[in-house]
């Protein structure tokens, strides 16, 4: 009986299910882009946010040096946004309230070098034996949703000294 040869009908389904394999491997690597983006924008926030706390801490500090000037209500500070200009480089000063306007310089200008559209506010009050510091800072921060567009972010820190 003679033996014959017939083609295999499903000689080219290989090569479908080759291109719908890289069609769900570009997806899936689409996918993993996005949420890597996602990622670097929340950890951009996260490390705004840290550096916005530290400042805080850094005019407390300077305050905590300088009661003086602090119960005085030299420091207080309406919402001022932050610039580059007018960095005091010397820390040349005569007394308590000449060494607070250095110090509030010198924290705006570290505000504007760390934070995007930075601005802040500082204020001081009596509260019993002690000062009531409340000092806020706003700067300008991405959004980690697709499309969503950025806003201001606020820390407000209060403390006692």
């Amino acid at each position: 009986m003679p033996h014959h040869y017939q083609a295999n009908r499903s000689s080219g389904f290989t090569l479908v299910e080759i291109l719908i394999a890289l069609v769900i491997l570009s997806v899936g690597l689409l996918g993993l882009a996005g949420l890597q983006t996602s990622s670097l924008r929340a950890g951009n926030d996260a490390y705004l946010r840290t550096q916005a706390n530290m400042l805080a801490y850094s005019i407390i500090d300077r305050m905590r040096s300088n009661m003086l000037a602090v119960t005085s209500g030299d420091y207080n500070m309406s919402t001022v946004s932050a610039t580059g200009n007018n960095c005091p480089a010397s820390t040349n000063f005569n007394n308590a309230q000449e060494l607070a306007a250095v110090d509030q310089q010198q924290w705006l200008c570290a505000l504007a070098e760390k934070l995007p559209g930075a601005s802040a506010s500082i204020a001081t009050g009596a509260s019993g034996d002690r000062t009531q510091i409340s000092i806020t800072i706003s700067w300008f921060e991405q959004r980690v949703k697709q499309g969503e567009k950025g806003a201001d972010t606020t820390l407000t820190l209060m403390t006692l000294l």
